[in-house]
């Protein structure tokens, strides 16, 4: 095997690597490295002369590689833009749902409030002759004065 072909099988497998995610010469913090030119040259760990100047089929296929990813990051995102709008619309449809059962209850609870107060007053009405057996009504003392001849 030629230097040349063991420069470009090292471009080869470089490529590789970095497409199944697995590089080994960048740095762990980097996260996914982006597959471009540079990229592979540091992961074959040789220089970018080599390969513009005897290696245009492999500067081609890094090329492909380099859209097939893009390609794919942005499949990725508007899968998760899309999958956010659902749940961004399930998050507001839930929200009106629960605007809905909070205005019926407020009625009902007003309701229930007018209800409870009309009985407190009847039983007021009730109770108040029974309270104080000797008391008159304010009718009842009409009377008396107008049955005394005052009026």
């Amino acid at each position: 095997m030629t230097r040349i072909d063991r420069t470009k099988a090292a471009y080869r497998a470089a490529l590789r690597r970095l497409e199944q995610g697995r590089p080994t010469h960048l740095h762990p913090r980097e996260g996914h490295a982006t597959t471009n030119v540079a990229t592979v040259c540091v992961e074959a760990g040789l220089s970018r002369n080599p390969l513009y100047a005897q290696h245009r089929d492999v500067l081609e296929e890094i090329h492909q590689a380099a859209v097939r990813q893009r390609e794919e990051v942005r499949a990725k995102r508007r899968t998760a833009s899309t999958s956010q709008s659902k749940r961004r619309k399930s998050a507001d449809r839930r929200a009106a749902e629960l605007a809905d059962q909070l205005a019926k209850a407020r009625s009902e609870n007003l309701t229930l409030l007018f209800r409870l107060q009309q009985v407190e007053d009847r039983l007021r009405a009730v109770q108040a002759p029974q309270a104080n057996p000797g008391a008159f009504s304010p009718t009842e003392s009409h009377d008396s004065i107008r049955s005394l001849g005052g009026m």
